[in-house]
């Protein structure tokens, strides 16, 4: 969570990959600690794709069962102002694939 307060501005803007928004560093911390005490063990085992641009970001992170989530920021000032959060739903996934064959 001290990551959480250094690299994000006070006021950040965080839309997660639910379309859910939080306003506030204090609204962030507290969906985070609700992410993980739902899903302890998702934790980012990799970041294989960065790419900056200006003040934007673009990281990929591979969690277990090879879940791929892509986070999306701005930064202001050295912080981070917005982050759009996105994720790869393995469920969805498999049964596209099965469809398909």
């Amino acid at each position: 969570m001290d990551t959480l307060q250094r690299d994000n501005a006070p006021d950040v803007l965080v839309v997660d990959f639910n379309g859910n928004t939080t306003r506030g560093i204090e609204q962030h911390v507290q969906w985070a600690m609700a992410a993980i005490s739902a899903a302890p063990d998702s934790r980012v085992l990799s970041h294989p794709i960065k790419i900056a641009a200006g003040n934007w970001t673009a990281a990929t992170g591979i969690l277990p069962g090879n879940v791929t989530m892509v986070t999306v920021a701005h930064w202001k000032d050295g912080r981070i102002a917005e982050e759009y959060l996105f994720m790869q739903n393995p469920t969805v996934m498999n049964q596209t694939e099965s469809a398909q064959q």
